[in-house]
């Protein structure tokens, strides 16, 4: 009976009691473990990550929004306990929010010519052993995806200059190498961009200058979109040519032979007069003034003009033309035909120098011809002809006496006017 007892009571003990200390031991454990230990929360901000975006290029689409996306951040909350949770912040870098393209590349075949958007799920991942159940909070489920055709396309790389060279010296055209690149990128931006340039500060340079710049990108309403596409080449090499600055004196043209009869050259102009020339100082300093060729005018009756291109007499004494400047000289000769006209004048309107004796003048008016260009002559007026006799000098008696008159440039008398007689009286 006795050996009985002892066989239940082990019984009961291997059976329930050994279990049940198991089972309050976990028990207390784990009070004791959350108490010194308890769950906290904790807040991340991590950027997406775009998986298989190689997929999308395969099939010759790209991310239009690719700028939006890689610049989006995204907040999780975490339920952790603080040894857990102070592992985890140890490791913060490799929490992940991540946008899989491979399945919105299934979607590509639903794509015209115009973009597309597509709502794409965003998967977050913990480092190590810790799942999405220990998140219980996120701030994006999704996030829009913005496809658009890749184009290619070349341009021409613009070199822009700022500042002002040293005094005295001038910056021709800066050349940059290479001309021109390749950019690709979603069809939407290359579609709408307006400019691709250079740029370089010239200021207070005295001697050629080289240098590597990077290159800009801009939409039509000058948004800088060099992030949002991909260049062939990031940069380019800059030459910026610098030269001494001089000027160069056109001597007035030369002209050999005349019209004929009843046509004369009123006029001859040339512009420019003076030329900027950039070189070396050698051949610059006491640049000799420059003789256009001499310009024939036989047998020519009306207005004409004639060019001279300098361009070839510069390279030959080793100069160029400044930029800002030209190399044609330009030279207008104007040709009227000549007209004659009869004058009368009255001789009231003459200026008379009269001696101090009494004086007696016969002659009622002056009469005379004159001719000159077309234009002035029909255009003549009284006021801009003077007529002088001069008596003031004469003794008594009388004289017949030709008026001096006097008449605008190019205008002449063709027929002089009849001699005027004067008396001049002995004084009383």
């Amino acid at each position: 009976m006795k050996n009985f007892f002892k066989k239940a009571i082990l019984f009961i003990e291997e059976r329930y009691l050994l279990p049940m200390s198991l089972l309050v031991a976990l028990v207390l454990w784990t009070i004791a473990y959350n108490y010194f230990n308890p769950l906290v929360s904790e807040t991340f901000i991590t950027p997406l990550t775009l998986l298989n975006e190689d997929s999308l290029l395969d099939n010759r689409f790209i991310l239009a929004n690719r700028e939006e996306l890689t610049h989006k951040r995204v907040t999780i909350r975490v339920r952790l306990n603080q040894q857990e949770l102070n592992m985890l912040k140890r490791s913060a870098s490799d929490i992940k929010a991540e946008i899989d393209l491979k399945p919105v590349d299934v979607m590509v075949s639903q794509i015209g010519s115009e973009n597309k958007s597509f709502s794409a799920n965003i998967n977050y991942k913990l480092p190590g052993a810790y799942g999405e159940e220990n998140i219980y909070y996120k701030s994006d489920l999704t996030a829009n995806v913005t496809l658009d055709r890749l184009t290619t396309k070349s341009f021409d790389v613009r070199i822009k200059k700022t500042g002002e060279v040293a005094q005295d010296f001038a910056s021709l055209d800066a050349a940059g190498d290479p001309e021109k690149i390749l950019i690709s990128g979603a069809q939407s931006i290359i579609e709408d961009i307006d400019e691709v340039y250079a740029e370089v500060d010239v200021t207070n340079l005295s001697a050629e200058y080289n240098a590597r710049r990077d290159i800009t990108v801009v939409n039509k309403i000058g948004e800088n979109v060099t992030n949002s596409v991909t260049l062939s080449e990031k940069s380019v090499i800059i030459n910026v040519p610098v030269y001494k600055r001089g000027k160069a004196q056109i001597n007035p043209p030369s002209r050999s032979g005349s019209p004929p009869e009843g046509y004369v050259i009123t006029d001859v102009s040339y512009e420019p007069k003076v030329i900027e020339i950039v070189g070396e100082p050698q051949y610059i300093d006491n640049f000799p003034n420059i003789d256009l060729e001499t310009i024939d005018v036989s047998g020519k009756t009306e207005t004409f003009e004639k060019s001279f291109n300098l361009g070839e007499h510069f390279a030959n004494n080793n100069v160029n033309i400044n930029y800002k400047g030209q190399a044609i000289v330009n030279v207008v000769i104007t040709i009227e035909k000549t007209q004659t006209r009869g004058i009368i004048l009255p001789i009231t309107q003459a200026d008379i120098k009269r001696p101090n004796l009494p004086v007696e003048i016969a002659s009622a008016d002056i009469v005379f011809t004159i001719s000159g260009p077309a234009s002035l002559i029909e255009n003549l007026k009284p006021a801009d002809i003077k007529a002088e006799l001069d008596i003031s000098k004469l003794t008594a008696g009388t004289y017949y006496i030709v008026p001096k008159i006097s008449l605008p440039d190019m205008v002449e008398i063709s027929a002089e006017p009849d001699a005027v007689s004067v008396t001049i009286y002995p004084a009383e």
